[in-house]
């Protein structure tokens, strides 16, 4: 299915000689380097190479751009990009089959920075946050037609849920996806659906459900895992939804402490927003909406 606005990579026009000719020169400098400071691991090189290509090219490219940046022959290309999938730091689009940046890259960058982020700002707040309830805390952000979970405190009881920070996930499922996209305009909601909902997806049940989490300020989800979800919204100087905070308890447990979720999630949202609001323009680290 052709997606509106991406590109069809099946039949990207070829690159020129001189330019697949830069890439390869490039790439026999990069191996000659290597072998004269005898301290690279060709491995480690390629996957560098790999995510380096993605500077300058509109954040997306397919496989065949891969190696035409990288000077990488095709096979080569692509178990690296598997690689780096599998470890979050690349996401492929399965209808169009280009690769972009994961968030696992952007979460090693906000590692790096001394100052602001999301990430950063959330951190403190959700330690406190598990400690009070002891069940597994994490933290979301909607990156185009998907939720990425971009960071988790484990729960402290020996029955906890984990999840995989920096793996995509649908945004018509789960607690975290209904608050990101309750911020989301009606319209947006819509395009989102014909592009990703399954058939049979109950589109007026899902419009009750987000209608629900604009009313209430928390989202739940009902034995994910064997778990139950509350997800409440971290929002913006100007009231936009950046991110979704959730914690997430097994089902056994969940009624029991039902309410002390639903608050300690939503007034720990609440306090990350008011810290972000205190961040400079373009200093909150969320991706691409």
């Amino acid at each position: 299915m052709q997606v509106a606005g991406v590109r069809d990579v099946s039949t990207a026009a070829p690159t020129s000689v001189a330019a697949s000719l830069a890439a390869e020169q490039r790439a026999k400098a990069a191996a000659k380097a290597a072998r004269a400071d005898g301290y690279s691991i060709t491995a480690v090189e390629r996957a560098l190479d790999v995510l380096e290509a993605f500077r300058g090219h509109g954040g997306e490219l397919s496989l065949v751009e891969v190696t035409r940046a990288t000077g990488l022959h095709k096979p080569t290309a692509f178990r690296v990009l598997a690689t780096l999938r599998r470890r979050g730091m690349v996401i492929k689009n399965e209808q169009t089959g280009v690769y972009r940046l994961g968030y696992a890259i952007l979460a090693l960058a906000e590692s790096a920075k001394s100052v602001g982020g999301l990430l950063i700002e959330a951190r403190p707040a959700m330690r406190e946050l598990r400690a009070r309830l002891r069940h597994t805390v994490y933290l979301s952000v909607r990156d185009g037609d998907q939720r990425i979970d971009v960071e988790q405190m484990e729960g402290l009881g020996e029955v906890r849920r984990v999840i995989t920070p920096g793996t995509g996930r649908p945004l018509h499922t789960g607690a975290p996806s209904k608050v990101l996209v309750a911020g989301m305009p009606d319209d947006q909601i819509k395009l989102m659906l014909d592009r990703t909902a399954p058939a049979g997806f109950d589109r007026d049940d899902f419009r009750r459900e987000i209608a629900a989490v604009r009313r209430n300020g928390h989202a739940r989800s009902r034995n994910v895992q064997n778990a139950t979800a509350i997800s409440a919204p971290i929002r913006g100087a100007g009231g936009e939804v950046l991110a979704s905070l959730t914690v997430s308890v097994p089902i056994t447990l969940f009624a029991a402490i039902r309410q002390d979720v639903i608050a300690g999630v939503t007034t720990s949202a609440a306090a990350i927003s008011e810290s972000l609001r205190g961040l400079p323009a373009g200093r909150t680290g969320t991706l691409r909406r």
